[in-house]
């Protein structure tokens, strides 16, 4: 069974919004939960509002850290770990003395002094932020994994895979698609006037987003079923039914939780007094997990949550200690949600590597039957349309915008007639002819883009020797034009490659310096297959440059 260990802990050390994100409701349900203990007829729909803010405060100078992060090599572990923990200490300690001066302003009774508020807050923060960026770090570090994997899996089989080939339902979707372009675009190539070059360039560009992307994406997602996959909501189910977690770290956790929830706001002995029967009623309910009485994992995890937390409460009340029970419902909270975060952490990690172990050492060959063969024409035919054909239906509609803007006739002439060419072509035939000889389309690529764009090539001729790498190399380069154009307003991209141990390293640099989204799409999704190693992709005033090894 994989457990958590510190060879672990090196490898995730890595700071993220994410993981800020993941540890927030922490941050923002301990405010009310700590105040309400001194302060037990406060309001609790204020309270919570207050945490909201406060953990939105904190969020600034956290961001910082995330930056500094960034750029930090992995292979300065020393570096990365001491950036870690101090980012984890000096939140708590800001949001600490935050806290303590948002009681005063809501003018309540603070829970301890100064000093205790701080070094309290720094515990939890060390506690629950490190632990929500090691989670966020380990998913992204499993993915970069898998991508990798996959794309060696695919290039092991290559060879014993029949054809390239898309299926029948894709075949007939791209042909509808092509179809419906021609017919929305016949009548209009006759007429070269200014509005009508306009009109035709956004109907083009409606006809990328409206229609192309979307079914390239539909491509995508079909073409993932034939590979193996996490389905996170199945493994959420199973991981509360299996419960497999670590017993001495959640006892180990929950004991240091239960001490900070009290040392820092209550006397030794009234915190020795709740620390105690909440364990005594924590184990108990441990020992029966077992018995029929909790067959019900659901009700299992309810019981274990309420009953100690409710049992101190009631133990405190009873010898002349003053408490808030809404409070207590709160902390009710923390003992199942550990159990499941411990448990998927197990899950996910074993999962994770039956998952890569399956790709490092799947044999296709055997198990290929005739009946359902392996074919990956799904996966080419997504991302030749993703990329190869949006770019040149993007290439068009930008000259003709510029066409419009001249009023030169005869450039109007000859760019109706390439729309003509395009409509009246067999789109599948262009993705064999591509899937034949991609390089041929290098100079195809610089021609579609001329007057708007330039592309500069620096990739010497002894790197193109692999006709499954020159695919991916053309394509990424349409993917980063079409791009640097739509969302960077580009007029110059730069391509040069070298090698190195791992593959052919390719640089990508354009002058637009549109903002980079957060959000992952399709091209994102298709640079993790592709690349042998996490992609890296940064904006400044001086453009947009993407670094990546195929």
């Amino acid at each position: 069974m994989l457990r958590f260990n510190l060879q672990t802990f090196k490898e995730n050390i890595s700071l993220s919004n994410a993981g800020f994100l993941l540890y927030s409701p922490i941050s923002i349900l301990a405010f009310p939960v700590t105040v309400l203990v001194v302060n037990p007829g406060a309001s609790l729909l204020v309270l919570t509002a207050s945490g909201l803010a406060l953990t939105a405060a904190i969020f600034i100078f956290y961001l910082p850290f995330v930056s500094i992060d960034k750029y930090i090599s992995a292979k300065k572990p020393v570096l990365k770990f001491t950036n870690f923990l101090t980012a984890a200490i000096a939140i708590g300690a800001i949001r600490g003395y935050l806290f303590y001066l948002m009681v005063e302003a809501l003018g309540l009774e603070a829970p301890g002094d100064i000093v205790n508020r701080i070094l309290a807050s720094t515990a939890t923060s060390l506690f629950w932020l490190s632990a929500a960026n090691i989670l966020i770090s380990l998913s992204r570090t499993f993915r970069a994994r898998y991508q990798q994997s996959l794309n060696r899996f695919i290039k092991r089989n290559l060879a014993v895979i029949p054809s390239l080939m898309p299926s029948d339902k894709s075949t007939t979707e791209l042909i509808s698609l092509q179809q419906d372009l021609s017919q929305s675009l016949a009548a209009r190539l006759e007429d070269g006037d200014a509005e009508n070059l306009r009109e035709v360039a956004e109907l083009l560009k409606s006809k990328i987003n409206l229609q192309l992307r979307p079914l390239s994406r539909r491509i995508w997602l079909r073409s993932l079923k034939e590979y193996p996959v996490i389905r996170f909501r199945q493994m959420i189910k199973d991981c509360i039914q299996l419960l497999d977690f670590s017993k001495s770290l959640f006892f180990s956790s929950m004991l240091f939780l239960a001490l900070l929830d009290n040392v820092f706001i209550r006397t030794f002995t009234e915190s020795l007094i709740r620390t105690t029967t909440f364990f005594a009623i924590l184990l108990s309910i441990y020992a029966l997990s077992k018995s029929p009485i909790f067959a019900n994992t659901y009700i299992y995890l309810i019981t274990i949550g309420i009953a100690p937390v409710v049992g101190s409460e009631y133990a405190s009340h009873l010898l002349g200690y003053s408490g808030s029970w809404a409070a207590t419902l709160l902390i009710s909270l923390v003992a199942p949600a550990l159990m499941i975060i411990l448990s998927l952490f197990n899950l996910t990690l074993r999962d994770h590597g039956l998952i890569i172990e399956l790709l490092e050492n799947y044999d296709i060959q055997k198990h290929t039957s005739s009946s359902k063969s392996f074919d990956p024409g799904e996966r080419h035919l997504a991302s030749y349309i993703h990329n190869s054909l949006q770019s040149e239906l993007l290439a068009i509609a930008g000259q003709l915008e510029e066409a419009a803007i001249s009023n030169n006739r005869e450039k109007s002439s000859e760019i109706l007639q390439r729309v003509s060419s395009l409509i009246n072509r067999s789109f599948i035939d262009d993705f064999q002819k591509f899937a034949e000889s991609p390089l041929e389309r290098l100079e195809t690529i610089r021609k579609s883009w001329s007057g708007i764009l330039d592309i500069n090539l620096y990739i010497p001729e002894t790197l193109l020797n692999s006709s499954e790498r020159n695919a991916v190399l053309v394509q990424t380069i349409e993917e980063f034009t079409a791009n640097s154009y739509r969302h960077g307003k580009a007029t110059q991209v730069t391509a040069t490659a070298t090698a190195n141990v791992v593959g052919l390293h390719l640089s990508l640099h354009s002058n637009g310096s549109g903002k980079i989204s957060t959000k992952r799409g399709l091209g994102s999704e298709w640079l993790d297959q592709i690349a042998l190693a996490p992609w890296k992709i940064k904006s400044s005033r001086r453009g947009t440059k993407l670094e990546i090894i195929i």
